[in-house]
């Protein structure tokens, strides 16, 4: 991990983090089934190691923030799925909403907000979120480039475990 994701990671572990779509969608996904990741098409572009990642970056933090447009997408994701695998996957959806502080933007102040043009409302939200000074866990590049141009706190999650998607917890800073 670079020495900018760990100082990230340090300033804003007691204030949390928001995870966008896919990456909350792996962490559901995982959590269900770990070898699902690799035959969910959604997330099958994230290996079990990046599960387990994200896993203990999430634990990491006190507070892990999400806004309805992200939880909607993930729920629409996950339908995606079939069966037992759908079921458990709303069922986990469903118990861990309680552990997510949810953020609200009306939709029609995101939508008069100079990243919705580029975005579209889900990552126009996110940025506003970004600019209350919350740490904004993603994948997607154009948003982090966006964000981190900003001059926001924003992770690409490819960023954070570069050499074998191997993470060693105790390389993070303890909690104070």
């Amino acid at each position: 991990m670079n020495e900018h994701a760990e100082q990230l990671l340090a300033r804003n572990r007691n204030k949390g983090a928001l995870i966008d779509t896919n990456l909350l969608l792996l962490l559901f996904v995982g959590s269900v089934r770990r070898d699902l990741i690799s035959k969910f098409k959604r997330v099958s572009k994230f290996a079990v190691e990046d599960y387990d990642t994200l896993f203990n970056v999430v634990n990491y933090f006190g507070k892990i923030f999400t806004t309805p447009n992200i939880l909607t997408e993930v729920s629409n994701l996950a339908g995606q799925l079939s069966g037992a695998d759908r079921d458990d996957c709303f069922e986990r959806f469903a118990t861990t909403l309680t552990l997510l502080e949810e953020k609200y933007i009306p939709s029609a102040t995101v939508a008069q907000s100079k990243p919705f043009k580029k975005f579209g409302i889900t990552d126009a939200c996110i940025a506003q979120i970004a600019g209350q000074g919350h740490l904004i866990i993603t994948d997607d590049f154009p948003l982090y480039h966006f964000l981190i141009g900003s001059g926001y706190d924003a992770l690409n999650f490819y960023h954070l475990a570069p050499m074998n998607w191997k993470f060693d917890p105790k390389l993070l800073p303890r909690k104070q």
